[in-house]
């Protein structure tokens, strides 16, 4: 069911951006509304299924040598098609395409024209997901019922001593990351410049830098092992937070590039998993730990919080600070864990009814 799923995922985006589309070329106001709701909620759907899928697909048809290559090209030439089409739906919105057949269109055609754009990126991504070459397992794991299959798992899942370490490592390096925004409102005191002005440059440092990392991290991961991934990833990412809190001026900006280079973090913590993980449990175990890290969703207004309260007593500069220096010790935590406590190699618990 692995291929038919992801396949099922793509086609969903793909139905989603067609609703759209149609509503705006036949506008009425509940109907647009309705297809972007349509939208947002077939997209939250297929992301988080082709999500945790693809992941098995990883575990199950890469091998770990090869697996470095494969985050290479994913996270290291993936930034820069995203910074391409950050560009060219901008081109689009602001209608800068010279002499193009679509130039000086109204908004409501230029989204149309955005959404249409998507439709065939995302049918390419579900034929891709066709040619998936996976070896069948000898013996096909049981399905459980489904109360069995979600708590049983998820008690087996904290009673893996590695995973665990795993997971409250990724939980404090995930939190102390989350002071990304609370930087980005730090800018206007430190450079004495509204933050909008330096929107360009933060996100061209962050993804930039993201690209060199993510090819890089996939070469170090061909070279070493699965533990290298969080452990240069957080060490980037706590640079980042160092850098913004000692750097004064524009050379500050520099701290959203290390940002950018370490939020590659999850994809790494995320393989480390799938090596912990019989493949029967490798999809499950993936799906835990993005639910497990849905709480820290409220780090930043935590941050924020920090931020105002010492601000109040203090000043302004104090407060921020001091938010850096909890995200700082969030980060450390974290460090200690991967560095003290998870193996290079990991490997799953026990045997696998798939091997």
């Amino acid at each position: 069911m692995l291929k038919p799923v992801i396949v099922a995922g793509y086609l969903l985006h793909v139905l989603a951006a067609t609703v759209v589309v149609l509503a705006l070329v036949c506008p009425t106001p509940d109907w647009v509304v309705r297809a972007v709701l349509f939208h947002a909620a077939g997209v939250g759907i297929a992301n988080g299924t082709i999500s945790a899928f693809q992941w098995e697909v990883l575990g199950r048809g890469v091998s770990e040598s090869r697996r470095g290559t494969a985050f290479a090209l994913a996270f290291g030439a993936g930034p820069i098609l995203a910074v391409l089409g950050s560009l060219g739906s901008q081109m689009v919105l602001n209608g800068n395409l010279g002499s193009s057949p679509i130039s000086g269109l109204d908004f409501r055609w230029n989204f149309a024209v955005l959404f249409a754009a998507s439709a065939p990126i995302m049918a390419l991504g579900a034929w891709l997901s066709t040619k998936y070459i996976l070896r069948a397992p000898p013996i096909e794991a049981p399905r459980q019922p489904f109360v069995k299959g979600v708590f049983g798992g998820l008690r087996e899942f904290f009673s893996n001593r590695m995973i665990l370490l795993t997971v409250l490592a990724y939980l404090l390096v995930f939190a102390g990351y989350m002071i990304l925004p609370t930087i980005t409102l730090y800018t206007k005191t430190v450079t004495g410049d509204s933050a909008q002005h330096f929107v360009g440059y933060q996100n061209s440092l962050r993804f930039g830098f993201k690209v060199v990392a993510g090819f890089l991290l996939g070469w170090l991961l061909t070279r070493t092992h699965p533990k290298a991934g969080p452990l240069v990833t957080t060490v980037l990412s706590l640079c980042g937070v160092l850098w913004a809190l000692l750097v004064p001026g524009r050379w500050f900006l520099l701290s959203f590039g290390l940002m950018g280079a370490g939020e590659l973090f999850d994809a790494y913590f995320r393989n480390y998993i799938i090596c912990c993980s019989p493949r029967s449990q490798m999809r499950r175990n993936v799906a835990f730990l993005s639910l497990i890290g849905l709480p820290v969703g409220w780090a930043p207004y935590f941050f924020g919080r920090i931020a105002d309260e010492v601000g109040a007593i203090y000043s302004e500069k104090i407060g921020f600070q001091a938010a850096f220096a909890v995200a700082l010790s969030l980060l450390a935590g974290g460090l200690v864990l991967i560095s003290c406590l998870m193996p290079r190699h990991p490997h799953p618990r026990g045997h696998d009814v798939e091997t």
